[in-house]
């Protein structure tokens, strides 16, 4: 697979106005050139900091490489490798691959539309689909599964985008086969639930995206500790003010040097007036 470097630009003078409990630490302007270059929904982040993985919502998968300045913020992107989601050759999986999570099987990525959550091998290729979610016929086309996370027993969890009538969100646990859910978060402020992770500890990580009347985006970033009856209580992390940072969707929890980071994505829809970056936080412990 042939490899280029992005041109990016680092942005970290635009500070957000957001709680006080997470550090901006630096955001990085993406401009790159090739097949699913784009619409990035879901991202993965090594513990080096090193490299990550990449969903494209046109079901591509993408190995970056992520150079750092000497004090760690980034610098630069390299593509490592490209691959095709599934069987190129049937439409349904030209699209809406949305959440991701790393398994020693490979990538596990959730799709909207044909609501399903895929085993892929470190190639792209489907392995095998886990249950249907409960009640996913009851859920909007564009507004299923975005969210996917794995904890350190194997279990997956995700959260739908948008539960009809504004309803607070379901979270569900995949155990032994099963989906149970085990929390709903309410919704407020036009946020809705896009990203999930885990980190070391074990707590749930939440972004969410809001959207205002001047069609500016917003987000913030929440955790929970995680029981086995269900979720504790929610703990503000971060949040943006509007129009500092594009449609980010896809949420990353790494450590590095004893410190926790939060790498999200922007997806830009594959339109020029739409940001393509990755904005990074400094998590408190």
């Amino acid at each position: 697979m042939r490899s280029f470097i992005g041109l990016a630009a680092l942005t970290v003078a635009a500070l957000p106005a957001c709680a006080d409990t997470a550090e901006l630490f630096g955001a990085l302007d993406l401009r790159l050139e090739g097949p699913g270059m784009g619409g990035f929904s879901a991202i993965e982040v090594a513990d080096d900091g090193a490299t990550a993985t990449v969903v494209s919502d046109r079901a591509w998968l993408i190995e970056m490489g992520l150079e750092r300045s000497d004090t760690g913020q980034l610098s630069g992107v390299a593509i490592l490798a490209v691959h095709r989601l599934g069987n190129a050759a049937n439409p349904r999986y030209l699209g809406d691959s949305e959440g991701l999570a790393l398994s020693p099987d490979g990538p596990i990525v959730s799709y909207e539309g044909d609501m399903r959550i895929v085993q892929h091998g470190a190639d792209g290729a489907d392995l095998g689909r886990f249950p249907t979610l409960p009640d996913a016929e009851a859920l909007p086309t564009n507004a299923g599964p975005e969210g996917l996370a794995i904890d350190q027993q194997g279990r997956l969890y995700t959260a739908a985008e948008g539960p009809p009538g504004g309803a607070a969100t379901p979270v569900w646990r995949l155990d032994d086969g099963v989906w149970t859910q085990i929390a709903s978060i309410p919704r407020s402020d036009g946020f809705s639930v896009v990203g999930l992770d885990i980190d070391d500890a074990g707590r749930l990580y939440v972004l969410e995206r809001g959207l205002t009347i001047f069609a500016e985006f917003k987000s913030r970033l929440t955790r929970y500790a995680v029981t086995e009856d269900g979720l504790g209580p929610v703990e503000p992390v971060w949040e943006s003010g509007p129009g500092f940072f594009g449609n980010l969707e896809g949420v990353s929890i790494w450590q590095r040097d004893g410190a926790h980071y939060a790498t999200l994505i922007a997806d830009d829809n594959f339109a020029s007036f739409f940001r393509s970056e990755i904005v990074e936080l400094q998590l408190p412990d």
